[in-house]
């Protein structure tokens, strides 16, 4: 669905926002920024069709360094992006430096997985 600039606007400042306020080391779920951007349109009610927009906005932002997508409380790229997610500031997964690389993908700070 297509949606205007400003409603696009509200939506990347709304996730801006709730990932600062919420903190290092918590996470908000992508509903909370389109219910905040609907009820502040006085039509609540609206809020389920800004998911998808809301979706690619957050792609967006993750490339962008700006959050981080988490999935089971992972950090994933932003291409991967399905089913339920959470966002969250970068660096705050308990401690772990996550942060997206020069290519879009996710780095964990230097840390190796897998043994080797």
């Amino acid at each position: 669905m297509n949606i205007d600039r400003e409603t696009r606007e509200a939506l990347a400042t709304a996730v801006r926002e709730l990932t600062t306020a919420r903190g290092s080391g918590k996470s908000i779920c992508p509903s909370e920024a389109a219910r905040k951007v609907a009820e502040d349109k006085g039509t609540p009610e609206n809020w389920r069709w800004m998911l998808k927009p809301l979706r690619k906005i957050s792609q967006d932002l993750a490339r962008d360094g700006e959050i981080v997508i988490l999935r089971k409380g992972k950090p994933i790229a932003p291409e991967d992006m399905r089913g339920v997610v959470r966002l969250a500031l970068p660096g705050a997964q308990g401690g772990t430096d996550v942060k997206p690389d020069w290519r879009g993908s996710i780095s964990l700070g230097g840390a190796r997985r897998g043994g080797k």
